[in-house]
């Protein structure tokens, strides 16, 4: 049997480090002035064998609708036999989401800070009921539950609590499951306590930075 003869599990490939926001979180919005953005080309994108994984993810730090190539390279992965899922804030889901369908792209998952508007803009600095009508919108236009639709928040002392509600409001616009993920990743010191779960190690190495 050769190296790659069983196709590996997964991918995951940042298409673009552009974004129209400035989360509390993103290191995007912690070393702005040393960010470079930039958009990934088709001709880099088409070298990436997809044909040796079984998925791909489209996500980074960067918003991957802001390519514009986007589509096409949903396309691209999926012609390879790799099914294919993108990450997005969600403010310009209303504008892709018959693009994003007619793709036949696999997941489709959106950033949501808070089940409670205030926090979600204090938070990502954009409306939340905005960002829920473009999640309404995907629901409606997909074909058999395709893309399925994955609701991600950031698991913060000052939001954990609202977890339950977070579940209530995925359920209301038909989302079909949601990830609650860590703050692992703490570029600023001024994140420091915000994360839920923590390792003593891993804060030490920051303070040596």
């Amino acid at each position: 049997m050769g190296l790659f003869d069983k196709k590996l599990d997964n991918v995951q490939v940042e298409v673009s480090t552009h974004c129209q926001l400035s989360c509390l979180m993103c290191p995007k919005s912690i070393f702005r002035k040393d960010w470079v953005h930039k958009h990934m080309d088709l001709e880099t994108f088409r070298k990436i064998p997809f044909k040796l994984f079984k998925y791909a993810h489209l996500q980074g730090w960067g918003e991957p609708l802001l390519n514009p190539n986007i589509i096409e390279m949903i396309e691209i992965a999926k012609r390879e036999g790799c099914s294919v899922g993108i990450t997005t804030n969600g403010i310009l889901l209303d504008e892709f989401a018959e693009d994003l369908v007619r793709s036949d792209v696999d997941l489709v998952a959106i950033s949501i800070a808070s089940a409670r508007e205030e926090d979600h803009r204090r938070i990502r600095k954009c409306s939340l009921s905005d960002l829920l009508e473009n999640v309404r919108l995907l629901s409606e236009l997909r074909r058999d539950k395709k893309p399925k639709i994955t609701l991600v928040t950031m698991m913060l002392k000052d939001t954990i609590h609202d977890l339950p509600k977070f579940v209530e409001l995925a359920k209301e616009v038909n989302a079909d499951e949601i990830i609650a993920n860590n703050l692992d990743y703490i570029p600023s010191k001024n994140l420091i306590g915000l994360e839920v779960f923590f390792q003593i190690r891993r804060i030490q190495c920051f303070w040596k930075l």
